[in-house]
């Protein structure tokens, strides 16, 4: 059996992702709230 870090690498892609498109966020908490909506609606 095989086994894979796919699904990290690709959580860690999005969160970069969110952090380019969200460089106006005022502060952390906005941040990680934006990384929490989009789990939310990934999976």
């Amino acid at each position: 059996m095989s086994h894979s870090n796919g699904v990290t690498e690709g959580l860690n892609n999005k969160i970069k992702l969110i952090k380019r498109i969200a460089f106006g966020y005022r502060n952390f908490y906005n941040f990680r709230a934006r990384i929490y909506l989009q789990r939310l609606y990934t999976f």
